[in-house]
């Protein structure tokens, strides 16, 4: 049987939690002493908000590395038609007679 003389502090008596948001919700429920069950109950709530917290950050997470590799895709694909153009544009240029590098330089040159 645990001891149910009072004798522990709740948490949360103005110290530093790691997750603010969220999990504060004990923070707000005085500085009184506690039995060691309701020590127990204290610490198996913050156990259970901190590994909810976890899981909306891991799912979160997720959530981010999947919109960061679409979007590289997605860059990717527009880089490669950019540089599909340019390449259509100068080869476009080469070949035309009045474009830079074409049938005029190449007759100059061999002369």
């Amino acid at each position: 049987m645990l001891v149910t003389f009072k004798q522990y502090a709740t948490h949360g008596t103005g110290e530093p939690t790691l997750y603010g948001g969220s999990g504060d919700e004990l923070a707000g429920q005085g500085g009184g002493a506690l039995s060691a069950e309701e020590k127990i109950k204290e610490l198996q709530r913050l156990v259970d908000t901190s590994n909810n917290e976890r899981e909306r950050l891991l799912k979160e997470l997720e959530d981010v590395q999947a919109d960061k590799v679409s979007m590289e895709y997605l860059l990717r694909e527009k880089l490669e038609r950019l540089v599909q153009t340019e390449i259509e544009g100068r080869l476009e240029a080469y070949r035309s007679p009045t474009g830079a590098g074409g049938a005029d330089a190449t007759d100059t040159a061999s002369a």
